[in-house]
């Protein structure tokens, strides 16, 4: 986390409106930087899961329910991130995926239960506090002989997710790290052509399976 010099703000790391891992989202003025770097309390992610689909038009909606001990937190959205969303995908090399499902980018409500207190949330761009989860990965490359109608691609993926606001944990951030296993679905937006362009993929969904990683330093 970060001071933003001479506005008085500073930063959760969290994914914001243009995606990347750890993007900073702006947090209301007046909150104790320090106080909040020494006092963020991180939970490993024993179990959860997250998902996202493209019910129709360009937006995705995305969900995830993530544990750890002593904590569950919950979250649903809309959000512009995914592989072969924006652009739609050839298969001919492997893609580096941020994908993201955050208050900063379409607004995020859900429930955090931490220590036995509920805490329910909802919030949205630009707004006092920030909420997200954060998947990055690398889509393998896959053939597209044939043009087939769907495809099917799994690999490993790293996860992040956080909350801060006014009210909950003491005004400190809770940051929940985990791992686990990516399953995507892939559907045929474009044929190959007799010029010898490729066939285009699109996004059709994306399933996020957690598994419990051990981490020296981190509570389970």
């Amino acid at each position: 986390m970060e001071a933003e010099a001479g506005r008085g703000v500073w930063r959760l790391p969290l994914v914001g409106r243009e995606g990347g891992i750890m993007k900073k989202v702006f947090l209301g003025a007046g909150m104790a930087l320090a106080a909040s770097v020494a006092m963020a309390t991180t939970i490993s992610i024993t179990s959860g899961t997250a998902d996202m689909t493209l019910p129709n038009g360009p937006t995705l909606t995305g969900q995830f329910s993530l544990f750890g001990t002593g904590v569950s937190f919950t979250g649903a959205g809309n959000t512009t991130s995914g592989p072969c969303h924006v652009p739609v995908c050839t298969g001919i090399t492997p893609i580096a995926v941020n994908a993201y499902i955050a208050s900063g980018d379409q607004g995020l409500a859900g429930t955090v239960i931490l220590d036995g207190i509920t805490t329910n949330y909802a919030l949205f761009p630009d707004q006092r506090g920030s909420a997200g989860l954060n998947l990055t990965y690398t889509l393998p490359a896959f053939s597209t002989v044939g043009n087939p109608a769907a495809v099917t691609l799994m690999t490993p993926f790293i996860g992040q997710a956080g909350i801060l606001m006014q009210g909950f944990n003491g005004d400190q951030p809770l940051i929940m790290n985990g791992e686990g296993i990516a399953t995507i679905e892939l559907s045929l937006a474009f044929p190959s052509f007799p010029d010898g362009s490729p066939a285009l993929y699109r996004l059709r969904s994306a399933h996020y399976e957690f598994v419990l990683v051990q981490e020296p330093g981190t509570r389970r």
